[in-house]
């Protein structure tokens, strides 16, 4: 049944969106007799249609009634199986219906020029009327099953309100022994304790996964006696998914009372409780929340204000449960260490010790047990199964996937429920992922883009269709189904994997080198194949893959030609993926034309793939066919030899994102510019040179990268991307050349809808207009400006908006700044980073500086230096009073200006770090009170750092490589010191500042972190 629902309502969409378009064909005027024919034929189709509609209405709300129960028995199962292969031959016609209309209007806009609006009668294939009928029949006959359409109360377990499973919890554990968790119970009963007299109310989640010990853990603070000594009154609450206001304020009025109540009233029973409660310190446990209503959350807690303090640990498979309630950041529980885990084997399995007769199972245990990865309960259970177990069925499980033995164990219960509550829409997602083998890592773009190819994504209200499969992942992520493995990628737990295998029955499948050879008589929806080319020919029968919707091939690059004759019968394909493969079969035109024939197909990715093993990476491959996928959505073409893209190429109208990735294309075709649904462009080509000059016809183009192409102009026409939001341009730097983009379109600063702007290139000229950008782009990159060899500085008053970080590179080069005397920063109230380099590059210097959101690099090449206005240099660099942060190197000066000791000047500025600047011999920023840290690196004409060199208030002080550096005085005033770090500092002799003979030593404050090395004369 999963999964089942989301299709049944895309069908009933598609009907729906289908039936209005075949009116109007019937209606539109036609005088021919072949025109009279093909209504006809379509007044039959919408007929049938209607009908169709009807009975899957009624079939949808059948399932709706399903998605409450968990179905076991096997005579509905085997029901809903059979629905769900019409579901996809239904699935199927539509979709062609889809594709005939999409090329019709591809054929008359390419007839016509593009601009016609007249009408094309859809060459309706000779067999979809019949497939049609018959799938209304097949339809009809499943609804005349009025039992099973039904699903009688005896069908399945159903879920209501208060369901009687799993087994309510309490305080006392349900094992005498507990194996690990002592650290996390510490930092519970820590955290607990150290916030209790902070706050009236402390709630204290703890989040994790089903199985993971979360009740136990509970068990574990509620029943430790410094927590009990701590408050008068304490309850344990189990609550589920019934969060039934009345019901838990009845429960804790018992629990801190000791009597039950005959109340029934919420009125009365708060009442009773905020009198129980008044003036007394309570402790109270919920146990399984499931609620992320905030108002019957504050419903719940409103008697509970009359106390002197309440304490409350909530236990929650859900993050968004923890976000609601919790008062104090959540407690994140992780998985338990193996040798805990096999202490809890070892107990349920060997009777907690290995005896003579039993000593060899240790290593098959502890291989079984590692399946488990770290989940306790999961330990538990498959070790209390195999406790009576001989030796030979132990290796049968270690060789077979252990929950398939064992599919009605505790730990699948515990996280079967987790999945019941699932929404059916992330049911689907979910199971789709199971198609990946174990230990597979999910990089979410990826995955939300398979996810909007097979229909799961629902497109919401002022939301791209990206964002809301973003929604998807961070609800599967915090009901605890996704871990976050690193930067936008995820894994799924080992058992979590199994469960979703065996809910899926077969439809989402793995095969690889070592498979065990099971051919069977499931259908399969959804496969991957990592290995030899042959292994879906051994696996699976050809009816077995007629419903294929989802084929991801991987082959090792050295393994033998693709062999892809099942690609024939593969022909209703969402998503096809092959990764080093040979495709001459799949390309090939002038035979049977596979690619061509997948008129279904909206995602393809070729990554490294050839043509001819042998002459391999030396033949181009032709994309020739691509151009007839007209229902192709996501497009990825990743180290494949290309000569170009088809001239067809415009005919895609459905695709959403194209990635061309080191494909050695110089251009696009003409047609490109047709393509008015494309909202990504990802090109990261070197050879890679023009973008078409009418590119601003991609009127839903909302996110452009162009990563080490050579390209060296921006049409103009960007500017009337209305809708862009993203734009990234870096330009290709090598050896031998450099192609930069030296100048950005006059009207760039009219893309009001930009959001990010990265250019890394030698721009010579910023358009008036580009000081727009920062009145509405939350993050701007630009590296680097190039100012021209007589221009200064004074273009920059222009920029009062410009917000983050600004960076000088060669400030020696500027010998003509423009008015003697003028500031050109001021303006810049919202500038939070200054960065000033006088001869090499900042990022060198500073190298976070990459990582930087807003960034405005301004360099300047090819001029005289000029050292004698160094010092008049710096003085028009004066910034506002908000600037945060100071950066200076290389300076040649043995003075700074005056602003920088002015605390009017900045009164904000919290940290400054100087480099290199070898002529330098005093400082003076003992009046800058907000002056928190400071960092002194390469200044070797430093030989003392007096008492007015720092602020008193100074918190982390950092000097690196001053060699000639004697004595630092100014240590006695700074008593607010955090950290203290001094290396490379050769001629620093001590931290003593003598005064008519007599010496003050430092002692540093108590809590002062401080590292020194590399000092020898230090005493």
């Amino acid at each position: 049944m999963a999964g089942l629902g989301v299709l049944i309502s895309n069908l009933i969409s598609q009907g729906t969106s289908l039936l209005p378009t075949i009116r109007d064909s019937i209606l539109a005027p036609s005088s021919s007799s072949s025109s009279s024919s093909h209504d006809s034929k379509l007044r039959a189709i919408e007929d049938d249609l209607e009908r169709l509609m009807r009975t899957l209405k009624r079939i949808q709300a059948t399932l709706r009634d399903a998605e409450r129960r968990e179905i076991r028995d096997e005579s509905v199962q085997l029901w809903l199986t059979e629905l769900r292969e019409v579901a996809y031959a239904a699935d199927d016609v539509l979709d062609e219906w889809h594709y005939e209309q999409l090329k019709a209007q591809v054929e008359a806009r390419n007839a016509s020029g593009g601009n016609s609006n007249k009408r094309k009668l859809i060459q309706i294939p000779d067999d979809m009327a019949d497939q049609i009928k018959e799938i209304r029949s097949r339809f009809d006959e499943i609804c005349k099953d009025h039992k099973a359409l039904r699903l009688r109360e005896e069908d399945g377990v159903r879920i209501p309100e208060g369901a009687k499973f799993p087994i309510p919890t309490g305080h006392l554990p349900h094992e005498s022994n507990i194996f690990g968790r002592e650290n996390e119970k510490e930092e519970v009963i820590n955290r607990l304790l150290a916030d209790c007299d902070k706050n009236n109310l402390m709630v204290l989640p703890i989040v994790g996964m089903g199985g993971l010990g979360k009740t136990t853990l509970a068990q574990l603070v509620y029943n430790d006696v410094r927590v009990s000594q701590q408050f008068d009154k304490q309850g344990w609450v189990w609550v589920f998914n019934d969060f039934d206001v009345t019901r838990l304020t009845k429960t804790i009025l018992e629990c801190v009372s000791g009597d039950g109540s005959n109340l029934t009233e919420l009125s009365m029973l708060q009442g009773q409780l905020k009198t129980e409660v008044d003036g007394k310190s309570v402790f109270l446990v919920l146990d399984d929340v499931w609620n992320d209503q905030n108002s019957l959350w504050q419903s719940l807690m409103a008697p509970l204000i009359s106390a002197k303090r309440v304490s409350i640990l909530v236990t929650t498979r859900n993050e968004s449960v923890a976000l609601v309630v919790q008062t104090v950041p959540f407690f994140k529980l992780g998985t338990l260490p193996d040798e805990q885990c096999w202490q809890i084997f070892q107990h349920y399995a060997l009777g907690g010790f290995l005896n003579i007769e039993r000593s060899n199972l240790e290593e098959l245990g502890r291989k079984i047990m590692n399946k488990c990865r770290g989940l306790p309960l999961a330990v538990k259970s498959i070790a209390s199964l195999l406790r009576y177990e001989n030796e030979e069925r132990w290796e049968e499980i270690l060789q077979s996937e252990i929950w398939e033995a064992y599919p009605n164990s505790e730990a699948f219960a515990a996280l079967r429920i987790s999945y019941m509550q699932l929404p059916e829409h992330l049911k689907s997602c979910l199971l789709f992922c199971s198609m990946f083998p174990k230990g597979f890592f999910y990089q979410a773009g990826r995955l939300i883009d398979q996810w909007v190819a097979q229909d799961y994504v629902v497109l919401r209200s002022r939301m791209s269709i990206e964002e809301v499969g973003m929604e998807y992942v961070k609800e599967l992520w915090q009901r605890s189904f996704l871990q976050v493995a690193y930067n936008q990628t995820y894994k799924i737990h080992d058992v979590v994997h199994d469960l979703l295998r065996l809910i899926s029955r077969g439809a989402h499948r793995d095969i690889h080198v070592n498979s065990p050879l099971n051919i069977t008589d499931k259908i399969c929806n959804h496969l991957f194949v990592d290995g030899h080319s042959d292994l879906i020919d051994r696996h699976f029968l050809p009816k077995q893959l007629a419903m294929l919707r989802t084929l991801i091939l991987s082959f090792p690059s050295k393994k033998v030609p693709l062999n892809v004759s099942y690609l024939s019968y593969v022909q209703q394909l969402r998503i096809l993926e092959i990764s080093f493969g040979d495709v001459s079969y799949l390309l090939d035109v002038d035979s049977v034309n596979p690619m061509g024939q997948m008129k279904h197909l909206r995602c393809l990715v070729l990554y490294r793939c050839y043509i001819d093993l042998e002459s391999r990476w030396r033949c181009y491959i032709d994309l020739e066919p691509i151009w007839q996928l007209l229902n192709l959505r996501f497009l990825v073409i990743n180290n494949c030899k290309l000569k170009e893209l088809p001239k067809e190429f415009g005919n895609l109208a459905n695709l959403i994102s194209l990635y061309l990735i080191c494909c050695g294309i110089n251009s696009l075709p003409e047609s490109f510019s047709l393509l008015n649904n494309l909202e990504i462009l990802y090109i990261d080509d070197p050879s890679f040179e023009k973008l078409p000059e009418n590119i601003g016809k991609l009127v839903s183009l909302r996110e452009l990268c162009l990563v080490s192409c050579q390209l060296q102009v921006v049409p103009d026409s960007l500017c009337k991307l209305s809708n862009l939001k993203i734009l990234t341009i870096v330009s290709l730097y090598t050896f031998y050349r450099n192609w930069r983009i030296t100048k950005l379109p006059e009207a760039i600063g009219n893309i009001s809808s930009l959001q990010k702007l990265v250019i890394s290139s030698h721009i010579n000229h910023l358009p008036p207009s580009f000081s727009k950008i920062y009145n509405y782009c939350r993050s701007i990159k630009l590296d680097c400006v190039v100012v021209g060899k007589n221009d200064g500085l004074g273009w920059l008053k222009d920029f009062g908006s410009l917000q983050g970080t600004l960076c000088f590179e060669r400030l020696k080069n500027f010998n003509n700044l423009g008015e003697v005397g003028q500031k050109f920063l001021v303006g810049m109230h919202l500038l939070k980073e200054l960065v000033i380099g006088w001869n090499t590059n900042c990022s060198t210097i500073q190298p976070a500086l990459k990582d930087r959101e807003n960034l405005l690099c301004v360099c300047k090449l090819g001029a005289m230096p000029a050292e004698e206005m160094s010092l008049s240099v710096l003085e028009s660099l004066q910034p506002h009073a908000n600037l945060k942060q100071l950066a200076l190197s290389e300076y040649p000066g043995n003075m700074l200006p005056a602003w920088m000791g002015d605390p009017l000047v900045c009164a904000s500025l919290q940290t400054i770090n100087i480099y290199y600047c070898i002529n330098l011999s005093s400082l003076s920023f003992g009046n800058l009170f907000s002056l928190k840290n400071f960092g002194l690196s390469g200044c070797k004409g430093l030989s003392s750092l007096h008492e007015g060199s720092l602020p008193s208030q100074l918190e982390k002080l950092d000097i690196d490589m001053c060699d000639n550096l004697v004595s630092m005085p100014v240590l006695l005033r700074l008593l607010s010191l955090v950290e203290l770090k001094i290396s490379r500092c050769p001629k620093l002799r001590s931290f003593v500042m003598e005064t008519d003979g007599d010496a003050n030593y430092w002692l540093p404050p108590a809590s002062c972190s401080i590292k020194i090395w590399d000092c020898p004369l230090l005493k």
